[in-house]
């Protein structure tokens, strides 16, 4: 009787565990693809209102923004007043990105960590370095 019990709390334990492990998965993932998303998404918007500060003060201007940028971008551009990010996600590729007032040129780091970026106001536009 005590050996029935036994094996009937095993097989309990087997199910509930292979439906929790799953779930534990599956949230994991998403939240950490979430989190890649957001601090992809605040880079691309403290580099757009940095290019816009910069822009609005005129020529000669410039500001250094700190942006993080996760493990999972794949790529950085930025096209004509568009500042984005490529990120790998399970679903496939995401585009992240912000829009500035103002034409921005440059190239954007997609190493992951933290970067410091120098905005500068040149005669002919805003440059990211």
């Amino acid at each position: 009787m005590k050996a029935q019990a036994a094996v009937e709390y095993l097989i309990m334990v087997g199910v509930i565990l292979a439906i929790a492990i799953p779930i534990f998965y599956y949230s994991l993932t998403y939240s950490s693809e979430s989190v890649a998303i957001s601090k992809s998404k605040e880079a691309a918007e403290a580099i757009a209102s940095g290019g816009d500060y910069v822009y609005s003060l005129g020529e000669g201007t410039r500001t250094t923004v700190a942006i993080d940028i996760p493990t999972n971008v794949k790529e950085s551009y930025i096209l004509d007043n568009e500042i984005g990010f490529r990120i790998s996600t399970s679903a496939g590729i995401t585009d992240v990105y912000a829009m500035s007032m103002t034409n921005v040129t440059g190239s954007l780091p997609d190493t992951p960590g933290r970067h410091f970026i120098v905005i500068k106001h040149l005669g002919d536009g805003v440059v990211i370095e």
